[in-house]
């Protein structure tokens, strides 16, 4: 028989929750996601600025961005709490941290950015009042030492931690940063850090393990992030698919499975069953044929932001995990660069024109 896997259980431990700062899916999709339809889209202000990341918490949209120019703004806010066909979601507010932010994940008053800089790899974003966010603390974790690739790439919030992951440089790539005063960071806020020897294009947390997504020939890398364990910061797992070229890209955890996105090559949608978290073991796979920028899973399906043309959105049907399969698309006139689902919504990031992209299923 196909092995079977739960797809209804959502985040009901309360302690996980409040880890995640309540970023976390509370509810099944519902609807015909065979066929997907855009329920509103905006653009940022000023346009066509280059989103590269999004987190959603109650209909509020926070985005990362990489603008072309030093002087525009690289996090915005948009408000999605009434949104409808005829009411598409608003800029509220707009901020230039610096050079440009690679990732955010929000939790509580708080934005946390990866930050595009060799002077101040992560920023934390005060946003209690989303009309006016203001930049409340830039920490660099080596200060006087960081060469040009010292900047973020990727991050996670977990457990008043942030674990942020930078492009390959000649110190670590990833640094655990106690963030449980943020407005008060000091050198003694490092409490580990790992060098890979490669750029971090991904994090997830669970319990006792990070599971970062690298273009190393292993695409998912275990780290022990038991502070009282004697691995404590050291490579305990990992995974290698058995097939194609691709890097590791985008990942999400639900339950005991990992859902491992990668670039283009071979297969690039893995499920991986991490019952024991430092042995991932294949439950089943995918060819998408393309490179899957970012994920989400809920319930049964797996929500895809792609760079493959005419099907930047997709979306899979994992009801036999064994064997995913395809099920609806939408077309997007740039790259999808980021993903969140939140009440039956999808809200999605783009390369360009209609940086934020929100999406539901069909009646």
């Amino acid at each position: 028989r196909p092995q079977k896997i739960e797809f209804s259980t959502f985040f009901t431990d309360i302690k996980t929750a409040l880890a995640l700062g309540g970023d976390c899916a509370a509810d099944q999709p519902t609807g015909d996601w065979a066929h997907p339809t855009t329920l509103g889209s905006a653009d940022t202000t000023p346009p066509s600025i280059k989103a590269t990341d999004i987190d959603v918490l109650h209909k509020i949209v926070y985005m990362a961005a990489d603008p072309s120019s030093a002087s525009d703004p690289d996090f915005f806010i948009f408000d999605a709490r009434n949104i409808t066909v005829a009411t598409p979601p608003a800029q509220v507010s707009s901020l230039n941290t610096g050079p440009g932010l690679a990732g955010v994940d929000v939790a509580g008053s708080y934005a946390y950015g990866a930050n595009d800089s060799k002077n101040g790899q992560l920023q934390i974003i005060d946003i209690s009042t989303i009309a006016t966010p203001s930049v409340k603390t830039t920490f660099n974790i080596a200060p006087g030492g960081a060469d040009s690739n010292t900047v973020g790439t990727s991050i996670y919030y977990y457990d008043s931690k942030i674990y942020l992951g930078l492009k390959k440089n000649t110190h670590a790539e990833l640094y655990v940063i106690d963030v449980s005063d943020p407005l008060s960071l000091s050198p003694g806020s490092i409490k580990g850090s790992y060098e890979v020897g490669a750029t971090i294009n991904a994090i997830y947390v669970r319990g006792n393990y990070a599971y970062i997504a690298t273009p190393n020939s292993e695409e998912l890398t275990i780290i022990d992030i038991d502070e009282t364990s004697p691995t404590f910061m050291e490579r305990v797992g990992g995974f290698n698919a058995p097939l194609g070229s691709g890097n590791g890209k985008s990942l999400k955890i639900v339950g005991n499975i990992l859902y491992l996105g990668r670039t283009v090559g071979g297969k690039e949608f893995y499920i991986l069953d991490i019952t024991n978290p430092i042995a991932p073991t294949i439950v089943g796979s995918y060819d998408v044929n393309s490179s899957i920028n970012d994920l989400v899973v809920a319930g049964r399906y797996a929500f895809l932001a792609t760079s493959e043309a005419n099907r930047e959105f997709q979306v899979l049907d994992m009801y036999n995990p064994a064997t995913p399969v395809f099920l609806g698309k939408y077309n997007f006139s740039e790259k999808a660069t980021g993903i969140e689902y939140e009440d039956n919504l999808i809200y999605i990031s783009n390369e360009n024109q209609d940086a934020l992209r929100i999406v539901t299923s069909g009646p």
